[in-house]
């Protein structure tokens, strides 16, 4: 019996954390880009802007983080870029 209430207790919290996450979008701070963005600001195609933006990241000249984003009705995580100066 108390194996069920456990697991009953259990399945609430998992519950409560699903339903907390879901919905809630990350604000994008200023100064951050999506590739998307750099694609349209460099006028390179997206293959040739996404390598140039991993050589910008491995020598330390771009900053990338992971936001929260809707796409296409669900969240996802999504890279935005941003120059170190």
């Amino acid at each position: 019996m108390e194996d069920s209430v456990n697991k009953s207790e259990a399945q609430k919290l998992l519950d409560r954390i699903i339903q907390s996450s879901l919905g809630v979008e990350d604000p994008t701070p200023e100064g951050y880009y999506e590739a998307n963005g750099w694609i349209e600001m460099w006028g390179y195609s997206r293959t040739r802007t996404r390598n140039f933006l991993d050589l910008g990241v491995k020598n330390k000249l771009i900053e990338v983080i992971k936001l929260r984003k809707f796409v296409n009705g669900k969240i996802r995580h999504i890279k935005y870029y941003k120059e170190i100066k």
